[in-house]
């Protein structure tokens, strides 16, 4: 059921279930959040302001919930110092939404960088594609260090980071990749490879022709 009359809902409604809510302590339903997204075009410009309470909830998952709805709905750098504390949170998933939150904010991306080395590939991996993102150049160094990352995602991540930063002066490092165990990393290596014209390399990068994974294959084939 909704929780309100379509034509009667106001950010002002919305604030104030909000408020009750976070101050009584009892828990939030999940469908809230969604109601609360789908009146959003209502809401309009209020919206982020709206969802900011919800970062500071009790629930990991209203947290997640509340910080992607930030990310959605392109709130403005001003949401960022709400936002920041979530880089230390417990749980996994709502640190990896803030990264990538936060990464559509050129001015905080060195607030992510510690974040390439968390205990989750998954935060690891979104941490190293907010410098591809921001063409951070001056982190170069931090994606290069996460081609030696134990989790596929990382390294594919990383290798992406490098070819938007053009780091050609890298490149014999990089190509090591084009024999790592994972397909998409193999696959954008040799994007990198072919797409910055390393002539140097271009051999090795043409033997993923004959590659044993057939994605492999027809992606290089198309580069």
């Amino acid at each position: 059921a909704k929780l309100w009359d379509d034509h009667l809902i106001s950010s002002q409604d919305v604030a104030r279930i909000l408020t009750i809510a976070m101050d009584e302590k009892w828990p939030l339903p999940e469908s809230w959040i969604g109601e609360i997204d789908h009146q959003s075009s209502q809401i309009g410009k209020h919206c982020p302001e709206v969802f900011r309470p919800l970062l500071r909830h009790e629930g990991a998952t209203i947290r997640v919930l509340a910080a992607t709805r930030l990310y959605n709905h392109q709130a403005p750098e001003e949401y960022v110092p709400s936002v920041l504390p979530l880089l230390k949170d417990t749980d996994d998933g709502v640190r990896a939404m803030a990264v990538q939150f936060i990464s559509n904010h050129r001015r905080y991306i060195k607030e992510l960088i510690p974040l390439c080395k968390d205990e989750s590939g998954a935060v690891r991996a979104v941490a190293v594609r907010a410098i591809n993102w921001a063409c951070a150049g001056e982190f170069a160094g931090e994606a290069l260090r996460c081609l030696d990352d134990p989790v596929a995602g990382v390294r594919s991540e990383a290798v992406q980071a490098l070819h938007q930063l053009h780091e050609i002066k890298h490149a014999d490092k990089i190509v090591e990749h084009l024999k790592d165990e994972d397909p998409k990393t193999r696959i954008n290596v040799a994007a990198m490879v072919i797409g910055l014209k390393i002539t140097k390399h271009m051999d090795l990068a043409a033997k993923l022709l004959e590659d044993p994974e057939a994605q492999v294959r027809e992606r290089v084939a198309h580069l």
